[in-house]
This record gives C-alpha cells, sequence and structure tokens, in this order.
C-alpha cells in the first residue's frame, strides 16, 4: 500500500518540480531580457555622447522595439535621427511627436523642436527668439543650439553664418572636438586647406581613431603642401582599402609627384583617367607629371581633355558632400580650375615656340583672373549692400562671362526681384534660359525676351 502511494505521488512531485524549473528559468530569461534591454538604452547613451549618431539610432530602434512606449526613448532616437550627419528630419519628427503623445514632455522637448525647426528652415529672426534663451542660458541646451544652427545655415548654403556659430562653439567649448570638425569641413569645401589642416589636426588629437578625420586631415594636408610624407602615410593604406575613393588615389598621386617619384604617380593616374576620363583633378596631375618630365606634346593633350572636364562642376553635389562631413577635396569653381589650365597652356606652347597660341592661352588667363577678383569684390559689396539691385546685376553677369550660367541666373532673379525694370538683366536670362530643353526653360526664355523688348511671350 505505502508503495502504491509513493508511485502514485511520483508524477505530481516531477509535475511539481518541472514547474519550479520552468518559473526559474522564465525568471531568468526575463532577468536577462530585461538586462539587455537596459543595455541597449546604455549604449545609445554612450553612443550620442560619442557623436557616434549611427549606433545611436540603431540601439535606440530596438529598444524602443522592446519598449515601446518609452517616450523619452522615442526623444532620444528623434534628436540621434536629427543630428546624424546624413539627416533625417522627417523621421525625428515623427519620433518627436510620438514622445508628446507618449506623455515625455518638458523644456527638452521644446528645444528639440526648436532645434528641428532650424535645422530644417534655416536661422530667421522668429526662430532666433525661441532660440536666445537656450543661448543666453548656457548648459547643454546652448550647445545644442548652436550646432543645429550650424547646421541649418550650412543645409541654406550660408556658411559665413555657419562658420561664426561654430566660432562661437569653439569659444565656449575650447577641448571640444565636434565644432572643430565642421569648421574645418567648411574650411576645406571654401577651398582654405590651412585653415581646414588646423582644426582636423585638433581632432585627429582628440580621435586618433577616427578614420573620417584622418582622411580630411591628410588630404587637407596635401593640398595646403605641410608635409606630403605624412600625408602619404595615412592616404596609401586608405586607398589599398578603399580604391573606388578617387579623391584619395589622386592625392596619393600627387604625394608621389611632389616627392619626386614621376613614374609612381602616374602609374597611378593612368588608370584613372582611363576609366573616369572627366576626373579633373587626374588630369591635371597628370598633366604636371607630363611637364615634370619634358613631354609637352602629350600636356597639350591631357589639358585639351582637361578644359571641357574642368568647365563642369555639380555645386549641388558638392554642398551634399559637406552636409554630411564627407570631403570635399579641391573644389575649385571652374573659372579657376580653367585659369589654371590655360595658365599651363601657355607655358607649354612657349617652350615649343608657339608665341601665338601662348600669346591666346594667357589672354584667356588674365581675362579669367581680372572677372574673378571682380567677382569677389562685388560679392564682398553684396555683403554690405544685400539688396542692391545694381550690385546684384553685376554679380550675375560677372558669373555668366566667367562660364558660371546658374549661379548668374540666380542672381540675376535676385536682381530683378528688387528692380523689375532691368532690360540687360531680362535679355541675359533670356540667353540662359534658350540654352536648357525643356518646356519651362523656354516659356521663361520667351517671357524674359519680352521684357527686355523683344518679342511677345507665348503662353504657358
Amino acid at each position: 500500500m505505502r508503495r502504491r502511494l509513493a508511485m502514485l505521488w511520483r508524477p505530481v512531485w516531477l509535475v511539481a518540480l518541472l514547474g519550479v524549473c520552468l518559473a526559474a528559468a522564465g525568471g531568468g530569461w526575463y532577468a536577462w531580457s530585461v538586462r539587455q534591454t537596459d543595455d541597449l538604452r546604455r549604449q545609445a547613451a554612450a553612443a550620442l555622447d560619442d557623436r557616434d549618431f549611427d549606433t545611436a539610432q540603431a540601439r535606440l530602434q530596438a529598444y524602443v522595439a522592446a519598449r515601446p512606449k518609452d517616450g523619452e526613448a522615442r526623444f532620444l532616437l528623434a534628436q540621434a535621427q536629427r543630428r546624424a550627419r546624413v539627416e533625417q528630419l522627417d523621421q525625428a519628427s515623427d519620433d518627436l511627436y510620438q514622445a508628446r503623445h507618449l506623455g515625455y514632455a518638458g523644456d527638452d522637448v521644446d528645444l528639440e523642436a526648436a532645434l528641428l525647426d532650424v535645422q530644417e528652415n534655416g536661422p530667421s529672426p522668429e526662430r532666433m527668439v525661441v532660440l536666445q534663451r537656450y543661448l543666453d542660458g548656457g548648459g547643454s541646451g546652448e550647445a545644442l543650439a548652436l550646432e543645429a544652427l550650424a547646421r541649418g545655415c550650412i543645409d541654406h548654403s550660408r556658411l559665413d553664418e555657419a562658420t561664426g556659430w561654430l566660432n562661437r562653439w569653439i569659444n565656449r567649448d575650447p577641448d571640444d572636438w565636434y565644432p572643430h570638425l565642421w569648421r574645418g569641413a567648411i574650411f576645406e569645401y571654401l577651398l582654405q586647406p590651412k585653415l581646414a589642416v588646423s582644426d582636423f589636426e585638433f581632432v585627429v588629437h582628440k580621435r586618433p581613431a577616427d578614420e573620417l578625420a584622418r582622411l580630411h586631415f591628410s588630404l587637407t594636408t596635401v593640398l595646403s603642401g605641410y608635409d606630403y610624407k605624412e600625408a602619404l602615410q595615412y592616404l596609401e593604406p586608405y586607398s589599398q582599402a578603399h580604391p573606388d575613393d578617387l579623391d584619395a588615389l589622386v592625392a596619393v598621386a600627387r604625394c608621389r609627384r611632389m616627392l619626386g617619384q614621376a613614374d609612381a604617380a602616374e602609374a597611378l593616374l593612368r588608370p584613372v583617367v582611363a576609366a573616369h576620363p572627366d576626373q579633373a583633378d587626374a588630369l591635371l596631375t597628370l598633366a604636371m607629371v607630363q611637364s615634370d618630365r619634358g613631354r609637352d606634346a602629350e600636356v597639350l593633350d591631357t589639358l585639351h581633355r582637361l578644359e571641357s572636364a574642368a568647365r563642369r562642376r555639380d555645386g549641388e553635389a558638392s554642398l551634399a558632400r559637406l552636409r554630411r562631413l564627407e570631403p570635399v577635396w579641391n573644389n575649385m569653381d571652374p573659372p579657376e580650375r580653367l585659369r589654371i589650365v590655360y595658365t599651363l597652356e601657355a607655358a607649354t606652347y612657349e617652350r615649343l615656340g608657339n608665341t601665338e597660341n601662348a600669346a591666346r592661352c594667357r589672354t584667356e588667363a588674365d581675362r579669367i583672373r581680372t572677372g574673378m577678383t571682380d567677382l569677389a569684390t562685388a560679392i564682398k559689396e553684396h555683403h554690405e549692400r544685400p539688396r542692391d539691385a545694381a550690385v546684384l546685376h553685376r554679380i550675375g553677369m560677372l558669373y555668366m562671362q566667367l562660364g558660371m550660367p546658374e549661379q548668374g541666373a540666380e542672381a540675376l532673379e535676385r536682381a530683378l526681384a528688387e528692380n523689375s525694370d532691368d532690360p540687360a538683366a531680362h535679355l541675359a536670362l533670356a540667353e540662359y534660359y534658350e540654352t536648357r530643353d525643356d518646356p519651362e526653360a523656354r516659356r521663361l526664355a520667351a517671357l524674359h525676351r519680352q521684357l527686355a523688348g523683344g518679342p511677345k511671350a507665348q503662353g504657358p
């Protein structure tokens, strides 16, 4: 009887034991899951502190998937999306809305909304009223406001203003590497490599393992001519690891040339110009290598190929790279590059005894130099008198004469907004739009011809 009772209770005992084990396992799994989720939050916070916004976004997205009702996490995700090097402003706006909907509110949410606005739409007097108390209050809010103001100005091509905000940020936090990275990128974009090198050197000193900072520093070191050997120590292994980065490859070739290694430079450049016949920097460096070696006929052939390539520049693409903090190496305007081409052609023709062509090229180089000097003077006057129609007209016409018609058309349209009675501006715009083959351009060409006193414009 006792034996039968023991056998009867054994399954009950086993079930109970199994239940205890499962409960313990479930509790352990739950505790592990909580730890993992909390770790995501801590990793995201560390990434935000390090300005590693891609990692912060990935960790916060995983965290929000596990805890969808955490309003603060939604707020941090919105902030990471706004501050990312590739801005995600629409997503940031959505997540900021979700944070409010989940009950996360307060001064930091109001600040984030204001920063999102200024970064998306650029600074304005109305937006500055909202931000001023943060700028005056110090603390983390001031640094965030300065960052967003600089980003907003860069996004709207107001680079002088962006530099001013970054200068203020650096004066406020002289040991912070991040504003130096942005300011250096602007100097690089504006072809001021000696100023850029100083900022990038500061960043590299603070963050020696940062690949992007080292790339910026090395490329601007080449442009500034500071130390080709030092630049080569980083650029060569980088170029081998990233063979599709043509800027880095051409920079390596330029270093080799400047170090007297013409064969090595030419060996690097030949495949580049074969695969990318419009790569202006590669063609220019190759022409210089050929000139060093006294191969004047080849120099002229390369420079003639470069003339058409030098006239092209995608300004929007260059600005987009700046916005993403990517290097914008040797960002010459077409007239400056053409001036160099004509100067080299003149010197080559002179060596060959072709004085007629040498004089023609020298005259063209001088014309461009004079035009660029006049343009710089006019732009300076425009900064002093931004609504002066005559100054805007002069800027537009100089751009047109220098072969930069898009910039010229923009300046002339602004001149006409201040003074619509300008037949010369209307005529120049008519001629510009006639070079474009689309219905809207044809309509605008006819309209401007009519306003200049020409034939009547056709309807839309």
